[in-house]
């Protein structure tokens, strides 16, 4: 596959997105989860703290409850009901330090977000397969229940499998909905319907009590059996866990533990007295779960009425699993907000291959232009090379992983945001290239995404709003970051330039979108790279060639630096703003017309005479191969000697 460089003094052009190279590094964002716009066809802020606690007191407070009378037979009244009000109040004392952290940290969307802030990628891993593994058990929980529900309505007339299946597949429906939002209606019919249950249960316990009874205030027992008994009301309160993907819809966060108060007061309340009623009429010989030890027309009411709750609850924890993995793939995307294909509703299955689909059918042009970097010089100028990408793929595991050890840096395309983290990363960044004798790269895409179906009528209403013509086969580029960018190393980095890149893949017709002919998708796993790749390069020094402002009079951040552990940001005045973006624009307006050429002649500078510079994509020796998998040397090395010693 060679790329083909053609050398031209006119403003250039670049498919589908455009790469001025720089650099860059990375920092945390204090963005929200979910980014409320008009234009989104999808909001998430939409729960109240009433329906909040509503959905709590629906997911934590169901079938749990059917085990505490259980627990009381072993251990006795006093203690267990000590433990009971005990985990009560210390899971609203946990309540509070999630939502405080919450409220601190509103980018946290569930327990792995937050590992990743006290512990880093493998921490976030941990926690996120742990917080799937209790939804999924949860669920199992909730599907148990429900088969127990209807074997006890059917008086075990109907196949277990087959009811199992049923009473999955209705929980599958309940848990498809986008938003929880959606599911707050639900949340209201399942706390009633669990209290009810609750009542009729202790009112049939009461009018049918067993005849010689053993009630006993505190007991000796066993280890073991203590430990079980003990579970039981600790995994009655376990569902903190969804604390934060729950908050996360809150219109009002701040309003969270007037939610988390409803929750704890009334599960602790309606746990206390439920477990000894159930226990004080039924004795020693109280089954697991509770509804059982009724007499069977008592245990059907029972049941009957708490199905709804069991088949909401399974569907609240279908959900928030699936949400998990939904936030982590699509995080400020398009496919977040808007009905898209791959933003239909989220299945757990569905969505972890939907995810990885995502990650490999994009563009590859920035995986050419990284390999550009590798040809010039000798000083490996691609391996000092930092990549501006949307902040959702930091979040795709493995590949995430990789991008942030080679300090990507990841921004979520609004400038309120994203300022304050690319001010901090300028800064170190400037520092690094005027201290260090290393080579510095830096690859920013003005166009901020891929021209495709969906962004060119975005292109179009941004022009129309600023009285502007749109373009043909690019979309207009927002000039904030990059000027941004520019004025911030250009004070640390005097010979700064700015290499402008063209792009254009054979093939492909005008007005056709490339990440539907090549992808690395079909480059790396389908084996279907494009035959050639043109470059077009235009090289401008940032000092002389660029209206970046005047940079003499004025404090920049590369200049203020950072102090005390904060960055100095400067505004930049709205004049030079203006020179910048119309100058930014006329480049994109050049740029526009060789891709033009390049569909009519096949090249970017017909009729110039230059020759295009034809680069073999290929190592310059096969032991730089090496580099990419010399880690595997020592584990290799020890299995052979382990061979070789038996």
């Amino acid at each position: 596959m060679p790329v083909v460089k053609d050398n031209d003094p006119p403003p250039p052009r670049r498919e589908a997105k455009s790469v001025p190279i720089l650099s860059l590094n990375r920092v945390d964002e204090a963005l929200d989860v979910f980014v409320e716009r008009p234009e989104h066809d999808i909001h998430y802020k939409t729960l109240s703290w009433q329906f909040l606690a509503l959905l709590m007191i629906a997911e934590i407070v169901s079938n749990g409850m059917l085990s505490l009378p259980s627990s009381l037979a072993v251990i006795g009244i006093v203690p267990a009901v000590i433990l009971i009000v005990f985990l009560g109040i210390f899971g609203l004392f946990t309540a509070k330090l999630l939502i405080d952290f919450k409220l601190n940290h509103p980018s946290v969307h569930n327990m792995g977000d937050a590992g990743f802030i006290l512990g880093g990628p493998l921490v976030r891993e941990v926690l996120s397969l742990g917080t799937v593994i209790f939804a999924i058990a949860g669920t199992g929980s909730e599907l148990l229940s429900g088969q127990q529900a209807l074997s006890a309505l059917s008086n075990n007339g109907l196949c277990s499998i087959y009811i199992l299946l049923v009473f999955s597949f209705a929980t599958l429906v309940i848990a498809l909905p986008r938003t929880l939002g959606r599911l707050s209606w639900l949340g209201f019919l399942s706390v009633s319907l669990i209290s009810l249950a609750g009542i009729v249960a202790m009112v049939g316990a009461g009018l049918n009590p067993t005849p010689s009874r053993s009630i006993r205030v505190t007991a000796s027992t066993s280890f073991d059996q203590a430990f079980l008994a003990i579970t039981n009301p600790v995994f009655s309160y376990a569902g903190h866990f969804m604390f934060f993907i729950l908050i996360s819809e809150m219109r009002h966060p701040e309003d969270a533990m007037k939610a988390a108060w409803c929750l704890q007061g009334f599960a602790t309340m309606f746990y206390t007295v439920f477990a000894v009623v159930i226990y004080v009429n039924i004795g020693d010989n109280i089954a697991s779960p509770a509804f059982l030890s009724l007499p069977p027309e008592w245990a059907k009411v029972s049941y009957g009425i708490a199905l709804a709750n069991f088949l909401i609850a399974g569907g609240l924890y279908s959900h928030t699993a699936a949400k998990l993995f939904f936030i982590r793939f699509f995080r400020h995307s398009r496919h977040m907000y808007n009905h898209t294909p791959l933003g239909c509703p989220h299945i757990l299955v569905s969505n972890r291959h939907r995810g990885f689909t995502i990650c490999f059918v994009i563009y590859a042009d920035w995986w050419y232009a990284w390999c550009l970097t590798y040809f010039i010089g000798p000083q490996g100028v691609h391996r000092y090379v930092y990549i501006t990408l949307k902040k959702s793929l930091q979040w795709v595991p493995i590949v995430g992983w990789g991008m942030q050890l080679f300090n990507f840096i990841f921004l979520a395309r609004s400038w309120a945001s994203d300022r304050v983290q690319l001010a901090s990363q300028l800064s170190s960044l400037g520092k690094c290239a005027e201290e260090e004798d290393n080579p510095l790269c830096f690859l920013l895409y003005p166009e901020g995404t891929l021209v495709s179906q969906n962004t060119r009528p975005v292109s179009k209403k941004f022009a129309d709003k600023m009285g502007i013509a749109d373009l043909t086969n690019v979309l207009l580029p927002r000039s904030t970051g990059l000027h941004y960018s520019l004025r911030s190393l250009a004070p640390r980095i005097p010979e700064l330039k700015l290499i402008d890149l063209t792009m254009m893949y054979p093939g492909i017709p005008p007005m056709g979108y490339g990440q539907d002919y090549y992808t690395l998708r079909s480059i790396f796993m389908n084996g279907i790279p494009p035959p050639r790749i043109h470059v077009h390069l235009k090289m401008f020094d940032v000092a002389a060639d660029i209206p970046i402002g005047d940079m003499s009079t004025k404090p920049t951040l590369a200049s203020s630096g950072v102090a005390n552990g904060h960055t100095a940001e400067v505004e930049i005045p709205d004049q030079e703003k203006e020179v910048f973006e119309t100058w930014l624009r006329e480049l994109w307006q050049a740029k526009d017309d060789s891709m033009t050429r390049f569909y009519e002649t096949g090249t970017f500078c017909p009729g110039t005479g230059i020759s295009p510079v034809e680069i073999p994509l290929k190592l310059r020796h096969w032991r730089e191969f090496l580099d990419a998998f010399c880690f595997f040397l020592p584990a290799g090395a020890g299995y052979l000697w382990g061979k070789i010693r038996q």
